[in-house]
């Protein structure tokens, strides 16, 4: 599908260039040598959103990710062609089909959201979180019940949407983590990089003050 009209084109390379040196001030040293492996990506994604492109993207590169979802009914689909492109590359293509979204990286994971108007809970500011060892989804169970959070969804008017259940995993990794002072977006940013390659995705319903965060990879 020809991209329409208000769409940007590609980022200019010193674009590439902030994020890869903003990468590296942020990550671990086996996170470092994951960005810096020489191999280049090539990928076809038909009829997908920005947000799926994306987290085919991180999975498909073994990455740690987040995206805030912005509160649409209706996301345009597009055909991507990835060829032989670097990682920081490939994320530039992929974000510049909606100017809407940017991309950083952001305590060890590689985050997606709106440029404006991110989701007010997302910016939430939690004054320490020390819990473990326990899983992902464990210690982000956790995460939802902390006081700052819980003010904050009564002060936006939200609860948490109910989700089916999925498929866990039945010997899930198991760490303990140790934050101050982050946004909840931060911690679950640093919940995943502690993972190694796990993605979150936040998504709210504003007609129903819904709202809810999930593991699209763990």
């Amino acid at each position: 599908m020809a991209r329409t009209p208000f769409l940007f084109g590609c980022l200019l390379l010193g674009t590439a260039f902030f994020h890869t040196a903003a990468w590296f001030s942020q990550t671990t040293d086996s996170q470092k040598k994951m960005i810096e492996y020489p191999s280049r990506i090539t990928m076809h994604i038909d009829n997908g959103t920005v947000e799926e492109a994306f987290v085919h993207l991180l999975s498909s590169t073994r990455f740690p990710g987040g995206v805030a979802l912005t509160p649409s009914c209706c996301r345009a689909r597009y055909t991507f062609e990835i060829k032989d492109l670097t990682l920081v590359e490939a994320l530039d293509y992929v974000s510049s089909y909606d100017p809407s979204y940017a991309w950083e990286t952001s305590n060890g994971a590689i985050y997606l959201h709106p440029k404006e108007d991110i989701p007010s809970l997302l910016q939430t500011r939690i004054i320490r979180f020390v819990r473990g060892p326990d899983s992902i989804d464990g210690l982000k169970s956790e995460l939802a019940e902390m006081p700052e959070i819980k003010a904050a969804e009564a002060k936006l008017s939200l609860h948490p949407a109910r989700v089916m259940g999925g498929l866990n995993n039945p010997a899930p990794a198991r760490f303990r983590i140790e934050l101050n002072n982050v946004t909840l977006s931060e911690a679950l940013n640093a919940l995943v990089a502690k993972h190694g390659t796990a993605i979150w995705q936040y998504g709210e319903d504003r007609s129903s003050h819904e709202f809810n965060i999930i593991f699209l990879v763990r």
